[in-house]
């Protein structure tokens, strides 16, 4: 439980071995086998980023296991020098997006006194979005019934320079 809160690999190793872990313990429990390549330098981001982006992960894995009819998943991350791309990508059931989108954008509309019942998962959708937005990433989720889903994030990167001289 604590894990899920607050991976403490995170703080302590970083987003990648969190990643690692988090895939780990889904597979130690049966939930879901999966597996991650990572290309490219791994570089420590801000803490709220990896934090955002951890969870951006952990979702796409958990919705692969609550909708999508298979228990496989390939996760990659791909270090670039201007931006980290984040693609997870199952082969299930996949499901209708216009129906998704139209279905978050009728709850986004919907004002304080009038319910409105959004089917099962798009919360989830909705909330890396949300994450992705705050950290000034781009995410792109693609699916079709039938022919599985593919959760891409990509986050523009500028690192300093650790040689600019400061004195300027």
């Amino acid at each position: 439980i604590i894990f899920d809160m607050r991976p403490m690999s995170l703080d302590d190793l970083g987003l990648v071995p969190a990643i690692r872990q988090l895939i780990s313990k889904m597979r130690e429990r049966g939930i879901l086998d999966a597996s991650l390549q990572v290309e490219g330098e791994e570089r420590k981001l801000p803490k709220h980023v990896e934090v955002s982006i951890f969870r951006i992960v952990q979702e796409a894995l958990n919705n692969v296991n609550r909708h999508a009819g298979v228990k496989k998943a390939k996760a990659k991350m791909l270090y670039r020098e201007n931006a980290l791309s984040v693609l997870v990508v199952d082969e299930g059931q996949g499901f209708d997006m216009e129906a998704a989108e139209k279905s978050s954008t009728d709850t986004e509309e919907a004002d304080d006194t009038k319910k409105v019942d959004m089917p099962s998962g798009h919360y989830g959708i909705l909330g890396m979005k949300e994450r992705a937005a705050i950290i000034g990433a781009e995410i792109s989720i693609v699916s079709a019934v039938g022919q599985g889903t593919r959760v891409h994030l990509r986050l523009p990167i500028k690192y300093e320079d650790e040689t600019k001289d400061e004195t300027k």
